[in-house]
């Protein structure tokens, strides 16, 4: 069997592109292996929090949570063999779907602390005021030829930017809206643990 690049027209065939279209383009490969491989100390604390609860303790929206954690994690392993190892090919399958069914958006969200992601948000607005098109171009370029050295916070700044290149996307509508988002992650979180402190 030979490796999955060997397979891409037969996957093409199947309705998938090796990895969906976006903002970044050429840097989309890269951008979903570093997003799902990357897991920081509070979501890490999270998940264990949440794996160590007995199933009877976990409320509903907890156990949606956990599964979606344990998704991330799975697709995470198939990321880093993807393209680079033989993987089946009905693994293959589900690893595109879950690219296109998945907003890699949410996942930088939830694993970017709220100061991370709307200081990330802040900068690249002000870049957005205060450069031209072709430097937000070379800025971008540059970047890009760096990516997997870059910071998080650095790789959604570019994100953001390249959205300012491609779609024009008001950086403080994204702010807007996924601010509340954001604070009901790390409320849920808080919660969780409130709970567990008055069972113990």
């Amino acid at each position: 069997m030979g490796t999955i690049l060997s397979r891409t027209t037969e996957l093409g065939k199947a309705g998938y592109a090796l990895y969906p279209s976006g903002p970044l383009g050429r840097l989309n490969q890269d951008e979903w292996i570093k997003w799902l491989n990357y897991m920081p100390n509070f979501l890490q604390e999270r998940i264990n929090f949440l794996s160590n609860k007995k199933s009877s303790e976990l409320t509903s929206d907890e156990i949606e949570e956990l599964k979606s954690y344990k998704k991330e994690l799975e697709m995470a392993e198939i990321s880093r063999k993807y393209g680079y190892e033989d993987i089946d090919y009905n693994m293959a399958l589900k690893y595109h779907d879950y690219l296109y069914e998945t907003d890699i958006e949410r996942i930088i969200q939830k694993k970017l602390t709220k100061e991370e992601y709307i200081d990330a948000i802040e900068i690249a607005t002000k870049m957005k005021n205060n450069l031209s098109y072709s430097e937000i171009l070379n800025y971008c370029k540059e970047k890009e030829k760096k990516y997997n050295e870059l910071s998080m916070k650095e790789s959604f700044i570019l994100r953001l930017m390249e959205q300012r290149l491609h779609y024009k996307t008001d950086n403080t509508k994204i702010v807007e809206e996924l601010s509340p988002v954001i604070e009901n992650t790390r409320e849920m979180f808080a919660k969780s643990l409130r709970n567990a402190e008055k069972k113990s």
